[in-house]
């Protein structure tokens, strides 16, 4: 008998956290295990689970009771719906992608004797103490993204260490790979082939500091003219259900845009894309100039393309970006450093390519999704047979 993962997740839309539940999900030995999967509503995440044929049920929650606090929210309309959902479908396990939700599956675990795991993507996962102590709480197993985010779980000394499993998250290495022509790659996206491609990927939000990205490419354009900048992500959606940051973002780099006339043309907003692999096929360097990140999916899938990589340091990118190996990582008290790389990668062809090779054999050795997808399947089988 297969067993039956229930899965909760609370954004919508696509991110890094939804990409990488999406990957797992497709990678899941389906002879052994049979996943359902709740989000709050029909968006970009439904959409993509429904194509993949993976069963979707569709209820909504709220994720906060207040948001500035990340105080867990709850519903007991909410609640009896789940609890009804549970009874139905009779998971052996519940695995929550983010612990904003950990209420919900703790009530339910422990009023009906199921084991949850939960997925811990950064550190707001536990900003305050009684964030530790719901996760205590609720869950028989946190899978922390990274070392670093790990150790930030239990730094009130509430969570003990067991609970806590370091599972890096994973791509897949067969369908992100470096392209047999970059030239043909640019054309196909209609760039300029003699185009070098600065590409930064991530959801519009001011703490992904887009703004500072456009700085710097504005001072790039004034030595190199042929360049192209491409910010990947949707502007008109948000990942936060109640929030309209996606296009106050947008529209703060439209009009700084407006202001500086030479990078308008340099600079295109792709939007949404669902297939990454063509723009990092395309793309000659990727680059983050966000101030909170943990462990992006954007650089694991842009290093198997062969990318180097260039970011601020931010919580877990140490160990994707390993400076003059796979790319340079710049302290958020030397922003200014960004920009000199990044011309330094764009003037040294052989340099950028040789970062990117390691980038490749970097994720490859690490972040495979078969090796991701096989640590939590142990996890799962341990936690069903021992509970």
């Amino acid at each position: 008998m297969k067993q039956r993962i229930l899965y909760l997740t609370y954004h919508t839309e696509i991110g890094g956290g939804e990409t990488s539940l999406i990957y797992l999900l497709q990678k899941l030995d389906k002879h052994i295990f049979a996943p359902l999967v709740v989000v709050p509503a029909v968006g970009q995440v439904s959409q993509r689970l429904q194509k993949l044929d993976i069963p979707v049920q569709i209820i909504p929650m709220s994720g906060f009771f207040w948001r500035k606090l990340f105080i867990p929210g709850l519903s007991l309309r909410t609640l009896w719906r789940l609890f009804k959902l549970v009874k139905e479908f009779r998971p052996r396990l519940i695995h929550v992608n983010h612990l904003n939700l950990v209420i919900y599956v703790g009530i339910l675990g422990k009023s009906l004797g199921i084991p949850v795991v939960a997925t811990a993507h950064g550190t707001w996962d536990a900003i305050y103490f009684y964030h530790e102590w719901l996760n205590h709480l609720c869950c028989t197993r946190i899978l922390a993204i990274s070392p670093q985010v790990a150790k930030w779980l239990t730094r009130f000394h509430i969570l003990p260490n067991d609970k806590i499993r370091v599972v890096p998250l994973g791509v897949d290495i067969t369908g992100f790979i470096p392209p047999k022509s970059k030239l043909y790659a640019k054309r196909r996206l209609q760039i300029n082939p003699q185009k070098k491609v600065v590409t930064m990927v991530c959801r519009f939000d001011f703490a992904k500091n887009h703004l500072l990205f456009l700085q710097i490419a504005n001072r790039v354009v004034h030595h190199i003219s042929d360049v192209q900048f491409l910010l990947v992500g949707d502007w008109m959606n948000n990942l936060e259900p109640d929030s309209s940051q996606s296009r106050a973002v947008k529209h703060q780099l439209d009009t700084y845009l407006a202001k500086h006339p030479l990078l308008k043309p340099h600079v295109r907003f792709t939007g949404f894309v669902s297939d990454m692999v063509p723009v990092f096929q395309a793309t000659d360097i990727l680059f983050s100039s966000s101030l909170s990140e943990t462990l992006p999916v954007s650089f694991l899938e842009g290093g198997a393309c062969g990318l180097p990589l260039v970011a601020l340091a931010n919580t877990s990118t140490s160990e994707i970006v390993i400076s003059n190996r796979t790319g340079f990582l710049i302290e958020h008290s030397q922003p200014q450093l960004l920009y000199m790389y990044l011309m330094k990668l764009l003037t040294h062809p052989t340099l950028c390519h040789r970062l990117g090779q390691n980038a490749r054999t970097h994720i490859v050795n690490n972040f495979s999704l078969s090796k991701y997808a096989h640590q939590v399947e142990t996890e799962y089988l341990s936690i069903i047979q021992t509970f």
